[in-house]
C-alpha cells in the first residue's frame, strides 16, 4: 500500500493489493462490531477503537483510513467493491480523471465532506443524475491555464444536475450531456463563430487579438452555463423543484409548498403538463434521483398521514 501527501493532502493509492488488505480488515471489523453496538465501526460516537477486539493489523487500517483525504485510483485496477470506502469521511477530494471512461457507472452518491472534484473525474461515466453537497468548493481546476474541467462531461444521460451557488466551476463539466441540449438558445446565439485560424509567421498581432476575443467569448458563455445550472429552479413556481433538489430537504417543508400551489399531490408533483421545469424535470423526479433526500414513499406516506390527521 502507498500513502504520500499530494498538495497537502495525505493520499491512498488505491490498487488491487491495497483492495485485500482494505476488504480483509473492514470485514473483520464490521464483525467484531455486531458484537457490540454501542462501538459499532464508523459511527463519529466511536473514539476509543484501540479497545475495540480486533487485531493490530485491523486497528492499522482504522487509523489509517481515519487520516486519508483523497484517493487516487491507480491505472490498472477495473472494479472497486461495494462498501469498500463506507464511512470515510475524512475524504475530501476525488483526483483527476478518477473514474474517467467508468461507463457502467450509473450512481454516485458524494461524501457531505467532499471539497474538490478534479477536472474529468467523472467523464465517460453513465450518470443521469449528480447532486453535488454543500461543503463542495470547487468542480474542476479553474485556475489552470488549460482549464477545460470536463468533469462530468460525455455522461450522454446526465440531465439533473444540483451545483450550490457557492461552488466555482471550470469549462465544460457539462459538455456532451443530456442537459447542456436544454441550454437556452438566446445564450448560446453570441458564441457560434469558428475558433480563428492561425497564420504561418511568429507572432499574428490579427490573430492575436481574434483568438483573445474567442476565449474571453467562451469563458463568458461558461460562466452563463453554470448560472443557468444553479438557478434553473430559481422562480417562485420553481419552488417544489428546489426544495426536492436541496441538500436534505425536510418532509413538513415539501408538504408546505405543495399544498400552498393549491393543486392536487399529483398535479403539485408529478404531472408532466404542470409539473415540468425547463429541462423537463418533475419535482418527484428530482426526489427520487437525490441522494441526500427522503425516498418518495417516505414522501407519500408522511403526506398521508398528514392529510388523515386533518379536522
Amino acid at each position: 500500500m502507498r500513502v504520500a501527501t499530494v498538495d497537502g493532502l495525505l493520499t491512498l493509492f488505491y490498487n488491487n493489493s491495497t483492495e485485500a488488505w482494505i476488504k480483509d480488515s473492514k470485514q473483520e471489523w464490521d464483525a467484531a462490531a455486531k458484537t457490540d453496538r454501542s462501538s459499532r465501526a464508523g459511527r463519529d460516537d466511536n473514539q476509543d477503537f484501540e479497545s475495540f477486539n480486533v487485531s493490530e493489523s485491523c486497528k492499522k487500517w482504522k487509523r489509517d483510513c481515519d487520516r486519508w483525504e483523497q484517493i487516487i485510483i491507480v491505472e490498472g485496477v477495473t472494479v472497486i467493491p461495494k462498501w469498500i470506502f463506507s464511512n470515510h469521511d475524512s475524504i475530501i477530494t476525488i483526483e483527476e480523471r478518477a473514474f474517467f471512461n467508468c461507463k457502467n457507472l450509473v450512481y454516485v452518491k458524494l461524501s457531505i465532506n467532499i471539497r474538490f472534484i478534479r477536472k474529468s473525474a467523472f467523464h465517460s461515466c453513465n450518470l443521469s443524475s449528480i447532486f453535488i453537497p454543500p461543503r463542495c468548493r470547487e468542480i474542476g481546476d479553474s485556475n489552470e491555464e488549460c482549464n477545460l474541467a470536463q468533469t462530468f462531461a460525455n455522461n450522454k444521460n446526465l440531465r439533473i444536475v444540483h451545483i450550490p451557488q457557492h461552488v466555482i466551476c471550470g469549462a465544460e463539466i457539462i459538455h456532451d450531456t443530456d442537459l447542456i441540449e436544454y441550454y437556452p438558445k438566446r445564450l448560446l446565439g453570441e458564441f457560434e463563430e469558428e475558433y480563428p485560424q492561425d497564420s504561418d509567421s511568429d507572432y499574428d498581432e490579427v490573430y492575436m487579438e481574434q483568438l483573445a476575443e474567442y476565449e474571453a467569448k467562451e469563458a463568458r458563455q461558461n460562466q452563463d452555463i453554470h448560472n443557468w445550472i444553479k438557478h434553473m429552479n430559481a422562480g417562485e413556481e420553481f419552488n417544489l423543484h428546489r426544495a426536492c433538489s436541496s441538500y436534505q430537504p425536510l418532509l413538513e417543508v415539501i408538504y408546505g409548498i405543495v399544498e400552498n400551489k393549491k393543486k392536487s399531490l399529483v398535479r403539485a408533483f408529478t404531472d408532466e403538463w404542470t409539473a415540468l421545469n425547463e429541462i423537463e424535470v418533475t419535482p418527484s423526479e428530482y426526489l427520487k434521483a437525490n441522494p441526500f433526500a427522503c425516498s418518495e414513499l417516505e414522501f407519500l406516506r408522511y403526506y398521508i398521514k398528514k392529510k388523515m390527521d386533518e379536522p
